[in-house]
């Protein structure tokens, strides 16, 4: 699918221009549902459930930066087995572009991403990947992590370095 036939998530549009002023959050939340309702201060974008279609948004924005998308819809999340959530199928999307990828549901479950699709496999009698991960996805999500785990470690350097130093 074409670029141009992608478009932003509410509030897309505030954080590229705040990332072309090199103003980058420490994290992106991403309200999927009907109550956008921002439960701190941070940087939020949202979707509603029936803007979603496979592929149509553009995640962008969030290259690069750790993501938390937190489940805001009005009814729970289906108990049939193996059923699959919005929230995991975008969380799926937002990890080829974000550093890393956690997931809030409404009945205050927290998971990585990757944890989650893991666990979700374990769970399956041929062990195979819910529909919407992949070994590419696990992958792209694994390196994603890991160099922003060592690019935090390197800015924790970069503050505590000198002071170490000094103290010696």
């Amino acid at each position: 699918m074409d670029r141009d036939s992608r478009r932003l998530p509410a509030f897309g549009r505030d954080l590229l221009l705040a990332r072309r002023r090199n103003l980058e959050p420490e994290v992106v939340h991403v309200l999927v549902g009907d109550d956008w309702t921002r439960t701190s201060i941070g940087c939020y974008l949202a979707l509603r459930a029936e803007h979603w279609q496979p592929g149509r948004i553009d995640w962008t924005p969030c290259a690069g930066l750790p993501v938390i998308v937190h489940e805001r819809m009005p009814y729970p999340r289906s108990t049939a087995p193996h059923a699959t959530s919005l929230v995991e199928r975008v969380g799926a999307e937002l990890a080829w572009c974000a550093a890393m990828v956690e997931l809030h549901f409404s009945n205050n479950e927290r998971w990585e991403i990757e944890r989650w699709a893991q666990f979700q496999r374990l769970d399956r009698p041929d062990r195979s990947w819910p529909d919407w991960w992949s070994d590419a996805h696990a992958n792209r999500a694994a390196r994603a992590r890991q160099t922003y785990l060592g690019w935090l470690a390197g800015l924790r350097n970069e503050r505590f370095l000198p002071i170490a130093k000094a103290l010696l």
